[in-house]
């Protein structure tokens, strides 16, 4: 501010004195003093019309920056939330499991812990035959077999599933109507359900090293997560069909974007098991 008047006391105070001496004695001097003023008044005003742009550009664009950055963080919020929400999820899980098998152990009487010492002995011999029949097989043939059984039981919910992608295209040709997609997408929402306790009671096989028994562990942690989320995304489409609210919708894509990322990284993992054991055998 005290450059601005600074610059309007150099620019206006000569003018303005030379038009007060000479308004009588020299017209001409006065016109020009007077055209000057007006010249001078103009840039004044442009520059500071300019100056004010320009910081109004300047907010505009922080706003922007900022409302981009509030996006970026709420969507990476959102996926740590549904893996919190997940992990979360397994716990009560296994504490309910917990809690029952402790209420089943008060309910036994002593004539039932004779049967009950006959069954597991008769358990720990079949396991024992069972290891024996194990170790003899090749481990790239029990790799096999584990990935036969994921790929099975991953099917049951993966139909379901298409059936609906093919509604929903159906839906937007006027070949569909929102009954058919809202019930078909219940029957997935179940399906993913069941996959995951089936995953989540799925055995792994012993391996000869802990490192491929850990990936084999881990990829099958990964798929539990990924139809856990697939049934989640399906309840929110459901919610969206009966509301219409797009923030439905758009929890749907984000659900099943993390779902894909968690089946690659369950692939990724289960080939570097194969690639291992493949190079063992050679």
């Amino acid at each position: 501010m005290t450059n601005w008047i600074l610059i309007i006391s150099i620019l206006y105070l000569p003018p303005i004195i030379l038009i007060l001496s000479y308004r009588y004695k020299n017209k001409h001097k006065y016109i020009y003093s007077s055209i000057y003023i007006v010249i001078v008044s103009t840039i004044i005003i442009l520059s500071l019309y300019s100056n004010k742009s320009i910081a109004i550009n300047k907010i505009k664009i922080n706003e922007n920056t900022k409302v981009k950055n509030n996006k970026y963080i709420t969507e990476k919020q959102e996926k740590i939330y549904i893996k919190e929400e997940y992990n979360q999820n397994i716990e009560d899980k296994k504490e309910d499991i917990l809690i029952k098998e402790e209420n089943n152990n008060e309910k036994i009487i002593e004539d039932d812990i004779k049967i009950k010492i006959n069954e597991k002995e008769t358990t720990v011999t079949e396991d024992n035959i069972k290891n024996e029949e194990e170790n003899k097989k090749d481990e790239l043939e029990i790799y096999n077999e584990f990935r036969k059984k994921i790929t099975i039981i991953e099917k049951e919910a993966l139909i379901p599933l298409r059936n609906c992608y093919s509604l929903l295209k159906k839906m937007k040709r006027g070949e569909s109507n929102i009954t058919e997609l809202r019930e078909e997408a219940k029957n997935a929402k179940e399906k993913c359900e069941l996959v995951e306790k089936k995953y989540m009671n799925l055995k792994v096989p012993k391996l000869k090293d802990k490192k491929n028994v850990d990936l084999l562990k881990d990829a099958k942690l990964d798929l539990q997560k990924a139809f856990y989320i697939r049934g989640k995304a399906m309840e929110n489409g459901i919610k969206f069909l009966d509301t219409k609210n797009p923030k439905y919708i758009l929890k749907t894509k984000e659900e099943l974007k993390t779902s894909e990322e968690l089946v690659r990284s369950c692939v990724k993992k289960l080939n570097k098991v194969k690639s291992d054991l493949e190079d063992k055998d050679m």
